[in-house]
């Protein structure tokens, strides 16, 4: 049996099922059938936790991408409202501050000149056929 592939607690009732089922009054290792079940019970519990935070967890996830839109939509209205203040506006030391790059010190792209050069026509990939002789008019059937 490939005990990878079966889940732990799937492991200890199969187990318990064939020991009551072929060796009910039999103890394995000083146990009986019920007090290897009760001795596997610990990890079944910690499993039922897992579950539930699990569903915590994931529960949790959705409520964070909710707030945290409106969280984003709280940033942006104070950064525009700094942009568009009088006194700061996007060249201010607190714009900076938030993580921002102030207006005067933003790189400038240099513009492409473009050169008045006549542009030559592309050299054709395939070589032309060559064309084919008409047909003769000596014989017409």
């Amino acid at each position: 049996m490939a005990t990878a592939t079966i889940d732990l607690s799937r492991r200890v009732d199969l187990i318990a099922q064939a020991w009551r089922r072929l060796r009910p009054d039999k103890t394995y290792s000083n146990l009986t059938v019920e007090q290897f079940v009760e001795g596997a019970k610990a990890s079944a519990d910690v499993r039922a936790v897992l579950k539930e935070l699990d569903g915590h967890t994931k529960a949790t996830h959705k409520r964070r991408k909710l707030v945290d839109a409106s969280t984003e939509a709280l940033i942006r209205r104070v950064v525009h409202a700094v942009q568009g203040d009088e006194e700061d506006g996007e060249n201010s030391e607190i714009y900076a501050a938030m993580g921002f790059v102030p207006r005067s010190q933003r790189a400038r792209r240099a513009r492409r000149r473009v050169k008045d050069v006549v542009k030559k026509p592309a050299a054709a990939s395939a070589p032309t056929p060559a064309p084919t002789p008409a047909p003769s008019p000596e014989k017409a059937s």
